[in-house]
């Protein structure tokens, strides 16, 4: 088989297993592919990249050379993608910034990162971030996809869903995941929240900006088992009263305390030792939360704030984070939204 024909049973073959696989649009493809092609003849990088992503995604198996895809048998190609899509009752992806184009001759590569929005039944959406590369060959006049390869970050490939070890986390898991979003933290972040109270027997963790509950709920997850409180502070009242009904529905409402209003003035209401506290709220605030908040908490206790990454940390709280000789702070999760741990010194 030449490079003209391996290209001609590749592309025959995505078009047909996405159409197998996709929740929907999908009579929308074959336009959406030929849109594509005729961008790339014209090297108009932004609107390739905008077709690429915004309607339809090419199926490819991680570390599989085109020739062994294109081997497959149809109906094996079509249960690759069932396996890959049968979780999941909706999937898009969109770039991210820092994604690659160039042309070199007749061929055309597309790399970078992208943003995985899917839904599983019965749950809330989720977003991950992975890497993937196109490359396009041009054979008898007209481009062709010849090689698609997309993997998961190290973690989010590793990563399995929680597994409860009791009908009371349980009930927290499902409420969680089926609770409306709004600027909630991701999954993975909600579990190293709750890893944190429980890990440090948090007796008392503040909370800035609870939005639906989200994060709230993976708090009191870990706050059961150390007899603990958590106070959350949220300024809108629809998404307060949102998370109230989560945290009740959850079981968990004698666990957690919300209050509604502006967080820096209630703040002064608050007295100390705070075991951890949770940042998350209007970025611009940051700084102004970490210089109110640091004098409560104890020694050895710790201050976390979300979205280090995604969006674009203020550039004065992490300056405050990383000069304060009374903090030692580390990111984690920088591939994604990120995150800063400071540890308050004994």
């Amino acid at each position: 088989m030449n490079i003209s024909e391996l290209a001609l049973s590749l592309i025959a073959g995505t078009i047909l297993l996405s159409r197998a696989a996709w929740p929907s649009g999908t009579e929308e493809l074959k336009t959406a592919d030929d849109g594509l092609l005729e961008a790339l003849n014209r090297h108009d990088a932004e609107e390739i990249l905008g077709r690429f992503h915004k309607e339809f995604v090419y199926l490819s198996v991680d570390a599989e050379a085109p020739a062994d895809w294109a081997a497959r048998s149809s109906e094996q190609r079509r249960e690759v993608v069932r396996a890959l899509f049968s979780p999941f009752k909706s999937w898009s992806v969109q770039p991210e910034e820092g994604t690659l184009y160039r042309v070199i001759g007749d061929t055309g590569i597309v790399c970078g990162v992208e943003r995985v929005e899917r839904q599983r039944e019965n749950h809330a959406p989720e977003m991950v971030r992975q890497r993937f590369m196109r490359t396009w060959q041009k054979a008898n006049g007209r481009w062709l996809l010849i090689a698609a390869h997309r993997s998961d970050f190290a973690g989010e490939a590793l990563a399995r869903f929680p597994l409860p070890e009791s009908e009371a986390e349980k009930k927290i898991i499902e409420v969680a995941e089926a609770a409306p979003r709004f600027a909630n933290v991701t999954l993975s972040d909600a579990r190293v929240l709750r890893m944190l109270a429980e890990f440090s027997g948090a007796k008392t963790v503040l909370e800035f900006g609870t939005s639906t509950g989200y994060s709230g709920l993976w708090f009191a997850n870990g706050l059961r088992k150390t007899g603990g409180r958590l106070m959350t502070f949220e300024l809108d009242k629809d998404r307060a009263a949102i998370a109230r009904d989560n945290f009740k529905k959850a079981g968990v409402e004698t666990v957690v305390t919300l209050v509604e209003g502006d967080a820096h003035k209630e703040l002064a209401k608050v007295k100390g030792p705070v075991d951890l506290v949770f940042i998350d709220a209007e970025k611009e605030g940051y700084r102004q939360y970490l210089e109110q908040v640091l004098p409560l908490v104890r020694p050895g206790g710790m201050i976390v704030a979300h979205n280090m990454r995604y969006p674009t940390a203020r550039p004065e709280f992490v300056e405050a984070v990383t000069t304060n000789p009374k903090l030692d702070t580390v990111f984690i999760h920088m591939h994604d939204r990120g995150m800063s741990l400071s540890l308050k010194k004994r």
